[in-house]
């Protein structure tokens, strides 16, 4: 009997879960971006921009659903010019009620987290942002709290400057007992057209297109993410835990310390199915696995983690 990690029944619904209108420092409008988003088969926005919490219900339609919420940052400069900053994604489940809860009163692991349960207690899913571009160290963000789901993959920070890659950052949270789900993201603003658009995405697993459908789906992290890869199922059987995909070059299987639980790699994207027979031992021994997909053009996808008991 299977068990399955990321749910079988429902549909996946691609997501941008980090996006900038002109209601910030975008240079798209709302439905704008909800055009050139639809000709990428995109069926969810969260429209997150900068200290500005705006719901734009109005774009809403049987193919496309708005989420409401926005991106609180608070930044440090220190005296020898070095600057750092924290930025979350703030992702309302009651939009007819969310109100727009106030910045950080300092660049501190203190005041953040006094941010964070903030925006936990005014009903917000908390995700982390792209520490690498944030000049963020663990010494800072491991001291967070509260928070739902980490950018592994910000498309924004990689076109602009190249280090939209966190995945270093991600293992370290994992290894230091932090339990969150990954996340791809665009951070789009358009500044250079379509270049930081559509390039990491998030794909939610939920029965119907609707709002608590898929807030339901984003707190139980039913979902994986993604910069070309797709998961078709992720799931249990006989012990030994299984992945279909489309065709990639390489499936690691990675867990907590050094190098991987198991894996495999070919010449060419030809692998679509792997299973690895779970030991009983694979709590103590791995802490937590979780795939990583590469295809030959260097694309990844990535699940959330599964903790063996």
């Amino acid at each position: 009997m299977k068990q399955y990690l990321i749910p079988h029944e429902g549909r996946f619904f691609k997501a941008n879960l980090h996006a900038h209108s002109t209601f910030s420092d975008g240079r798209l409008t709302p439905a704008q971006m909800k055009g050139l988003y639809q000709t990428g088969g995109y069926s969810v926005i969260a429209f997150t921009d900068h200290n500005v919490l705006q719901w734009h219900k109005d774009l809403d339609a049987p193919n496309f659903l708005a989420l409401c919420g926005y991106e609180v940052d608070v930044c440090e400069t220190a005296p020898d010019g070095y600057s750092r900053c924290c930025h979350l994604c703030a992702i309302s489940r009651d939009p007819e009620h969310a109100v727009l809860i106030p910045r950080p009163t300092a660049y501190s692991p203190a005041a953040i987290n006094a941010t964070i349960r903030a925006l936990r207690e005014a009903d917000f899913i908390v995700h982390y942002n792209h520490p690498s571009w944030s000049a963020e160290e663990p010494e800072n963000y491991l001291q967070y709290e509260g928070l739902t789901a980490f950018e592994i993959y910000n498309h924004g920070s990689e076109v602009a400057s190249g280090d939209g890659d966190d995945r270093a950052h991600y293992a370290a949270l994992l290894n230091h007992g932090k339990r969150l789900f990954c996340i791809a993201t665009d951070d789009n603003h358009n500044a250079g057209g379509e270049s930081d658009a559509m390039g990491g995405f998030t794909m939610i697993k939920a029965p119907v297109l609707a709002y608590d459908a898929i807030i339901k789906a984003l707190d139980a992290g039913d979902y994986y993410c993604s910069t070309g890869p797709e998961i078709h199922d992720l799931y249990l059987e006989d012990g030994r835990l299984c992945l279909d995909c489309s065709p990639v070059r390489r499936i690691a299987l990675q867990c907590k310390g050094i190098g991987s639980a198991a894996g495999r790699c070919a010449e060419e994207d030809c692998l679509t199915h792997f299973e690895w027979e779970i030991p009983a031992d694979a709590a103590e021994r791995f802490g937590f696995l979780r795939f990583v997909l590469t295809d030959s053009q260097g694309r990844r996808a990535f699940t959330n983690p599964y903790y063996p008991t």
